[in-house]
């Protein structure tokens, strides 16, 4: 361009300026020249070329003089042409420079940068403004002006843009935290911004002027936030440095970047202290934790300062944890060696928290099981050692462990577990060497000190063991550490230890008592070899002080054991004191004065004493201070003088006798007393030196010597005269010497038997007529019971007889539908048959073969079978022939003594023959003699002594051959014997006897229902799977059956009708007394039948049985419930049997369950029973099902009988004859020895007395009547109710003036003694007192005439017999066979309550008032009508029969009951019989379902047994069947099935008052869950005694004893009187003393309201219903202080068995369901069963909340 402006060459050096002006945009990437600079300084050039003018315009544009163009312009534009040419010129470069100016400017703004530099912008807006001016001044001269607003508005644009993207720049600074150069920047563009003035839009401007705003926002929030929210291990990207160096770039420019630096500072400080802080905090502390590290990481990012502070913190830091490190190890050291477990457990606890701890966690639990093995080595040598006490102190560390770090730690519980393997073993080990070797009395003492030692280790280890657990009581870790059965069989071994120490006190006791040696040394050496053990266990208890209760029970029951010092002493003064017993024995005392067995038994006690004390020398060797020897001979010399006394006495005596003086019958029974004294002295006492026999021998020498004297005086005068004084003699010795009555009379016998040979049959007949004629009767004993006179005896019974024919009974004959006319034929027909055959057949070489043969043709072919029965014309017409045929061989079977009588005229008298009252009894039982002559049930009376047994026996045989099988039942299996016997040889001659059984009525019917086949035996076999050889039986034909009764008492008896069989199998197996045994050994251990099931003794069984099991598990559940309450039951130990009392008897044929079984083990283990018949009685017993009596004889075709006491029935005894058993027919025979000759005048021969003057009431009879209309002497029969009665008047003060010359019988006696005093009951002047059952069936023979001319002997009764047939069999003892005889009643008042007779009543009578009778049909019993009776004895009568009338329909209701269960035991045996082993099987199940485990509730029910309460205990028997199942009935309604468990247990007891005997005063059943033993035991109790209030108190105290053995849940109470008072109590027991109750189980006198206090105590409800309304107010009292239920119970109403049941049953529902479901258990009971019926009914309380 310079040489273009040389060469003037404007227009190119115009284009090169343009270029020019185009590259400048270029300029700003250029350092040194720029284009600019060009194209100004080659414009000048350009310009300097125009002339001046143009120049200048050049130069204002250079200048931007925009208005001095304008002027220049004008001027120019307004000059001349070539100023015009100049404007022209001038405007090109004007225009030019505008454009440049624009360019330019665009230019600037295009390249201006993202720093928008002020002087940029100052250029950029100078040039704006320059433009904006041109814009203003020259636009005119523009070719282009408006490119002057578009280039403004695109510049304003550009650097809009700019500016934004400088601000995001700025933002940037400020997000990336340069603040000093965003302060820079901020404080640039705000000039910027202030500078561009309105160049800058609004928005532009807003936005600068927030970006401040926005800078503080970052700085305040952003920054502050980001560092206090950043993790310091974030430093490493985000180092505090930068930020605090960026920080301290502004911190001087403004005050808010120093506070954010400072709160920065504030946060970081925080941040590394809080890691300080965690460091610290962090479990377990470690210096070089994460937080440390984080620290050290995170810190160098620090500014200096901060860094430096830090560190100090830091190093402060660390020391503060190794100082907790250092801490922790010691705390853990001490949590170790202090046993804190809890505290290891928190620190591992923490440890466990996070995974970096593990190794620590790991580390404790390594220290952990370190310390636990040195526990257990610890625990094992402590126990190595017996260090007991010491080892459980290290067991309860280890139980520590174990429950605080068992979840922490697995590996603890296997060395638990160890040594509580240890422990039990420790434990059963120490156990069983206490219990086997101290306990156990089958062990013997060995003297090795040894086993004392370990003896006493153990027990020392038991202790500790118990010490240990009551420390620890109700504490987890002695249910942890101690066996499982710790509690039980520690209890189990206290019981054992007091066990044994009442065990070995009742062995010393019974071996003191018995002096018996052997188990004294065995005792002495057992505890002399515990002696030592006895020592240090005092001392071990005295040391320790100790307060544990199961120690201090054990402690105080060895302590009672003897010390052998001490027993050294007792034994000596034992030996002494026996000898002083036995130097001091009497012997005639009362019990040798007793019967035989009495008497024997008393010397077998003695010579028991002797031999003690002969083997009691083998004491010497204990050093005792005593001469046993010296001992012996003092006591036997003694005992020898006493003998030798007793001899003498008796020689005394019997020299009487010698000396033909006459003994009193006193004296004859000093001679008996000393005699059989004797007698029982040689056959008892083995241990005297003494000969006995010679002294026996010597006695008798003298008797018999005087016989021998009355003998030769018969040989020496045969005179009959002579002869019959000498044998009266004789037969005086024979009467009144009992013991020597067989000998003598073998010597009278020989007499006779000498004398009949000597002499023809005329003189022995005369010498019979003699000794008949006698008239104190001696003679007629003589013939009556000496063989040789049984001929002439029979004859004077014939003569006797015979007087009443045919016609004399056809007249007097009594019945239905009799036709006379057809007996009389059939008769005849018999009587002339029977002559015929005796004719034919009589003589002394018959042969009775044909005879025999001709009676079995004349049935023929007859025979009867299950079908039909052959009763036609035929039969009925061969009935008086087969008679006479029968009646023929008997008379000839029996002909000896008419062939002896040969010469005498009365010969045939010589024979036994059938008076017709006995034939035609044979002819009615056979249906004979009525109307229709059919076979029927009918009945005969036959009057006692007249011919009832050979009525039988004829019946039975015609029967028989006729086809039948006939059963003869008697009420006296002695009678019925004594019968079969009698006529045996009459069954067996016409081959009858396999098909007539005789026995009792209860025989009978087990005969029949065995017919096939004895079920026990049955099922014994089936179930032990032998071989039955009887499985044809029912093969066999069988005939109709056919009963025969003996006395129609049979149905009304208490055996029978109500009653069931109930036969029971007794499966016996050593596998089962294995299975027993274990049972019993066990039985403190909480058995139940699965832990039975595990043991090897069941598992046996269920080999053995394996058919049977479950049977056997039935049984098993009854003996572990029996097991646990056997001794609530109450039994005798006799004659090595258990035994119970029923009424005044001991029975041995009752078993109740299986208590009976374990008192056998219990008794076996006192020594009471032995091992032989422990072994006997262990059985399982199965109930072979119930068959009921009264069912039994609708199963015979027929039923007939003869009774004495047919016409004496009662209307409800009748009816049960005629509509139970179908007995229409009836005959009432008249005696064989005419009209009966009893004197008994009702309304004067009763007498009623109260209990002061009963006994001297009883006194004045007996002498009122003793003496008879001409001043002799008659004999005296007193018939009392029961033994117990009999001995206290035998022992009243009112019988002491006559006592000596009274007797008395009761069952005790022997049969030869029963013999003797029967013989001697009629003599003259004799009283006898004879228990009830001498009323029946005796023979009372009087043969003094004494006697029989002066009225007879004469019966008193003492009580009134519940049933008059018993009353008129005591009445039958006297006026027998036509002879006199006289009987009254004597009654005690209190007797006639369980008639509901009182005094008043009697007293009304006897004013002839008349009485108002409840009438018992009626439904509510409210009729009552008024009835006059004209004697006593008829009201007496009248309530007798409404007591058997209710008392039968409560039996019948009972039969009902029986039926079903019968109809089912029959089914079963059908089964059993063909083999159907499946229903047998779930019959026998079913039949002995056994008990369950729990009981729900046990009651209580306590009953008045006082003789007005006859009809409360009557029903309570027959309804306690109904209870049971009604209630069971219920319970299975709602789901509560009673065979899953033993929802209740039932025990009975009844009370009286204290004029019942001890053993009266209160009896109890065992408790039971079935109703059968409770049915059994109410079948043994009679109501007895009563005195007003009556001892409730003692049914109170019974009860609490048995809650005190066993809770009990409630009480029910009956009865019909208050409780005693207290004064009542004092007086009642001083009527017998309190010496008397000293030696019973109520030696303790109590009184109702102190046990009413402990029933309260125990919460134990009592429900009380009152019979009468005197008790009412006490019984409301009782029940609302107890919470219990009171209502009337009218049990003398028809309804009273409902309402028992009801009562009862809904109490015990109640109780079972308790609070949640009682009352809906008996809301549907009543729904159910409940009548609606009318009673005086109260309820005063409610139950128990």
């Amino acid at each position: 361009m310079a040489s273009l402006s040389l060469r003037q060459r404007t227009e190119a050096l115009n284009t090169k300026l343009t270029t020019a002006k185009a590259l400048s945009k270029l300029d700003k990437f250029l350092d040194t020249s720029k284009f600019i600079d060009i194209y100004n300084e080659n414009q000048k050039v350009f310009f300097s070329q125009n002339n001046d003018i143009g120049q200048q315009v050049i130069d204002a544009i250079k200048n931007f003089d925009y208005e001095g163009i304008a002027v220049k312009m004008m001027i120019l534009q307004s000059s001349n042409e070539v100023g015009k040419h100049f404007y022209a010129e001038a405007k090109r470069p004007l225009n030019t420079g505008l454009e440049q100016l624009i360019e330019t400017t665009e230019s600037q703004a295009i390249m201006l940068g993202n720093t928008v530099a002020l002087e940029d912008i100052k250029l950029i807006v100078n040039n704006l403004k320059r433009m904006e001016r041109a814009k203003q001044f020259i636009s005119k001269h523009l070719d282009a002006p408006e490119k002057i607003d578009e280039s403004i508005k695109k510049v304003k644009k550009i650097l809009e843009e700019r500016i934004q993207r400088y601000i995001i720049g700025v933002r940037a600074l400020i997000d990336n935290h340069n603040f000093y150069e965003a302060d820079r920047k901020i404080e640039s563009i705000t000039l910027v911004r202030n500078f561009l003035g309105i160049y800058c839009t609004k928005e532009t401007s807003d936005d600068i002027e927030n970006l401040t705003e926005y800078q503080y926002n970052v700085v305040l929030t952003n920054v502050v936030n980001k560092y206090s929210e950043m993790d310091i291990s974030s430093y490493t990207l985000n180092p505090p440095t930068d930020i605090f160096e960026k920080f301290g770039q502004v911190n001087q420019t403004n005050p808010v970047y120093n506070r954010v630096l400072n709160q920065i500072k504030e946060k970081i400080l925080a941040k590394f202290r809080e890691e300080l802080d965690k460091a610290k905090s962090r479990q377990p502390p470690d210096s070089e934790n994460i937080h440390i590290r984080r620290f050290e990481s995170a810190v160098k990012y620090l500014p200096d300062a901060m860094r430096n502070a830090l560190e100090v913190e830091l190093k402060h830091c660390k020391d503060d944890i190794l100082q907790l490190i250092q801490d922790n190890e010691t705390k853990l050291n001490n949590a170790f060696s202090s046993g804190d477990v809890r505290n290891i457990k928190i620190i591992l606890q923490e440890y466990e928290k996070s995974q970096e701890l593990q190794s620590f966690a790991n580390r404790v639990k390594t220290l952990v099981l370190k310390e636990i093995h040195e526990i257990v080595q610890k625990i094992n040598d402590n126990f190595e050692r017996y260090e007991i006490r010491e080892a459980f102190t290290h067991v309860k560390k280890l139980y520590n462990y174990k429950i605080e770090l068992e979840e922490l730690i697995n590996d603890i519980n296997r060395p638990y577990s160890e040594i509580r393997l240890r422990i039990i073993k420790i434990f059963d080990d120490a156990y069983l060497s206490f219990t086997n070797r101290f306990l156990s009395s089958h062990i013997l003492i060995s003297e090795d000190e040894n086993i004392a030692a370990a003896v006493e280790r153990s027990f020392i280890c038991l202790t500790e063991f118990m010490k240990f657990n009551d420390d620890h009581n109700n504490q987890a870790i002695t249910m942890h550490v101690l066996p499982d059965s710790f509690n039980d069989r520690i209890a189990a071994l206290i019981k054992k230890i007091q066990d044994y120490s009442n065990e070995h006190r009742e062995k010393c006791r019974n071996a003191l008592e018995k002096v018996d040696a052997d188990s004294l040394l065995n005792i002495f050496k057992i505890m002399s070899t515990w002696n030592s053990l006895l020592t240090k266990v005092k001392v071990y208890y005295d040391v320790y002080n100790s307060q544990d209760r199961s120690v201090r029970k054990i402690i105080e029951s060895l302590q009672e054991l003897t010390h052998h010092a001490q027993m050294l002493q007792t034994i000596s003064r034992k030996i002494e004191d026996l000898r002083d017993e036995l130097l001091n024995q009497e012997l005639i005392i009362y019990e040798t004065r007793e019967f035989s067995n009495t008497r024997d038994e008393f010397y077998r006690r003695l010579n028991e004493k002797l031999v003690a004390l002969n083997r009691a020398k083998a004491l010497g060797q204990l050093n005792m201070q005593i001469d046993i020897d010296k001992i012996e001979r003092q006591c036997l010399g003694s005992l020898e003088t006493k003998i030798r006394a007793i001899g003498s006495n008796c020689e005394k005596f019997t020299n009487k006798i010698s000396e033909n003086s006459t003994l009193t019958r006193g004296e004859y029974d000093q001679i008996n007393l000393f005699y059989s004294n004797l007698l029982s002295i040689k056959q008892e006492v083995k241990m005297m030196h003494l000969d006995m026999q010679l002294i026996i021998d010597k006695i008798e020498e003298i008797i018999f010597d005087k016989i021998r004297s009355w003998e030769a005086s018969i040989e020496n005068d045969a005179t009959l005269l002579n002869v019959f004084l000498n044998l009266k003699n004789i037969k005086h010795i024979a009467n009144n010497l009992s013991s020597l009555r067989v000998k003598v009379n073998e010597r009278i016998d020989e007499i006779l038997k000498i004398f009949k040979n000597k002499h023809d049959v005329k003189t022995f007949a005369k010498l019979g007529t003699i000794l008949n004629q006698d008239k104190d009767g001696l003679g007629q004993s003589i013939i009556s019971e000496h063989k040789l006179f049984q001929g002439f005896s029979l004859s004077l019974f014939n003569e006797k007889t015979k007087r009443h024919d045919i016609v004399y009974v056809l007249n007097a004959l009594k019945g239905t539908s009799i036709h006379s006319d057809k007996l009389r034929r059939r008769y005849d027909t018999f009587h002339n048959m029977y002559e015929k055959l005796v004719q034919e057949n009589l003589r002394p070489d018959m042969k009775l073969d044909q005879l025999i043969s001709d009676t079995k043709l004349i049935t023929g072919t007859i025979r009867q079978n299950s079908d039909t029965i052959k009763w036609d014309s035929h039969v009925k017409n061969q009935v008086p022939t087969l008679a006479a045929h029968i009646f023929a061989l008997w008379t000839l079977s029996k002909a000896d003594h008419y062939f002896e009588a040969e010469g005498l005229d009365d010969r045939k008298n010589y024979l036994i023959q059938p008076h017709a009252a006995q034939v035609v009894s044979i002819f009615r039982l056979l249906g004979i003699g009525y109307q229709e002559e059919t076979l029927t049930n009918n009945l005969v009376q036959i009057g006692t002594g007249e011919g009832k047994s050979i009525v039988l026996a004829v019946t039975a045989i015609i029967l028989a051959l006729i086809g039948f099988d006939v059963n003869c039942a008697c009420f006296s299996e002695y009678l019925s014997q004594r019968d079969y016997l009698a006529f045996l040889p009459l069954f067996e001659l016409l081959e009858t006897h396999q098909h007539i059984h005789y026995g009792t009525f209860n025989k009978l019917c087990e005969d029949m229902i065995n017919e096939t086949g004895d079920i026990r035996q049955l099922v014994e076999k089936l179930i032990s799977n032998s071989s039955d050889e009887n499985k044809n039986l029912n093969a066999k034909s069988r005939r109709q059956k056919i009963l025969l009764i003996d006395e129609v008492d049979v149905f009304f008896s208490r055996d029978f009708y109500g009653n069931v069989y109930t036969p029971s199998a007794s499966l016996k197996d050593p596998t089962i007394t294995s299975l027993v045994h274990s049972i019993w050994t066990q039985r403190k251990l909480s058995l139940n039948l699965r832990r039975i099931q595990m043991t090897p003794e069941y598992k046996a069984c269920s080999e053995q049985f394996p058919k049977w099991i479950l049977l056997i598990d039935e049984a098993i559940k009854d003996m572990l419930a029996d097991v646990q309450s056997f001794e609530s039951h109450d039994y005798v130990v006799k004659n090595n049997k258990i035994g119970y009392i029923e009424q005044d008897n001991i029975v041995y044929n009752v078993v109740y369950g299986y208590k009976t079984l374990f008192a056998y083990h219990h008794e076996h283990e006192k020594g009471n029973i032995s091992r032989e018949s422990l072994l006997d009685n262990i059985a399982i017993r199965i109930n072979c099902g119930s068959f009921s009596y009264a069912e039994i004889p609708l199963q015979f075709r027929y039923i007939m009988g003869v009774t004495g006491t047919l016409e004496t029935l009662s209307e409800p005894e009748k009816k049960v004859i005629t509509e139970d058993y179908k007995i229409s027919k009836e005959t009432i025979v008249p005696s064989v020895f005419g009209q009966n000759n009893l004197r008994f005048i009702e309304k004067d021969d009763i007498k009623i007395e109260n209990s002061d003057d009963y006994f001297n009431r009883i006194k004045r009879e007996i002498d009122d009547r003793i003496v008879g209309r001409n001043s002799e002497k008659r004999a005296i029969l007193v018939f009392f109710e029961s033994k117990v009665k009999l001995m206290q008047f035998y022992e009243s003060p009112a019988l002491e003036s006559m006592k000596e010359s009274v007797v008395y019988l009761t069952e005790d006696a022997l049969l030869q003694e029963k013999e003797t005093i029967i013989s001697r009951a009629t003599v003259s002047g004799q009283v006898t007192l004879f228990t009830r059952t001498f009323g029946r069936g005796t023979d009372f023979i009087c043969h003094d005439q004494n006697v029989a001319t002066n009225g007879g002997t004469h019966v008193i009764q003492t009580f009134l017999s519940e049933e008059f047939s018993e009353e008129k069999q005591i009445k039958g003892r006297t006026a027998r066979q036509g002879d006199q005889g006289s009987y009254s009643l004597i009654l005690l008042e209190n007797d006639l309550e369980k008639f509901h007779i009182d005094k008043t009543h009697i007293e009304e009578i006897l004013k002839g008032k008349g009485l108002a009778s409840r009438v018992t049909d009626t439904i509510t019993d409210a009729l009552r009508i008024t009835k006059t009776y004209n004697t006593l004895y008829d009201f007496l009568h009248d309530r007798r029969t409404d007591l058997f009338k209710t008392q039968y329909e409560e039996n019948m209701k009972y039969v009902e009951q029986a039926k079903e269960k019968h109809v089912n035991s029959q089914k079963f045996l059908t089964h059993l019989r063909t083999e159907n082993v499946n229903s047998v099987q779930k019959f026998l199940i079913e039949e002995n379902r056994g008990a369950g485990g729990t009981s729900r509730s046990r009651t209580v029910c306590l009953m008045d047994a006082t003789g007005s309460m006859t009809y409360l205990l009557h029903k309570c028997k027959n309804t306690v069947d109904i209870m049971f199942e009604r209630t069971s009935e219920i319970l299975k309604d709602h789901g509560m099935n009673p065979d899953s468990f033993d929802s209740f247990q039932l025990q009975f007891v009844v009370y009286r008052n204290y004029n019942s005997s001890h053993d009266k005063l209160l009896q109890s059943s065992p408790w039971e869950t079935k109703p059968h033993h409770l049915r059994a035991f109410m079948s043994t109790i009679d109501v007895d005694g009563g005195w007003g209030n009556e001892a409730i108190e003692i049914g109170f105290w019974h009860a609490n004893k048995e809650h005190e053995r066993e809770p009990i849940t409630q009480v029910i109470l009956i009865g019909d009187a208050p409780p005693n008072s207290l004064g009542d109590v004092r007086a009642k027991r001083n009527c017998r003393g309190e010496h008397y109750w000293r030696n019973t189980r109520f030696a303790q006198s109590t009184y109702y309201e102190r046990e009413l206090d402990r029933l309260v105590e125990n919460n134990i409800p009592v429900h009380a219903f009152y019979v009468e309304e005197r008790a009412r107010e006490k019984f409301q009292e009782i029940s609302k202080r107890t919470h219990g239920r009171c209502e009337m119970l009218d049990i003398n109403s028809s309804l009273g068995s409902d309402m028992l049941t009801n009562l009862v049953t809904e109490e015990i529902l109640n109780n079972i369901g308790g609070q949640s479901k009682g009352k809906e258990l008996v809301s549907a009971y009543r729904k159910k069963f409940a009548k609606s019926y009318t009673s005086n009914t109260e309820s005063i309380s409610k139950k128990k909340k």
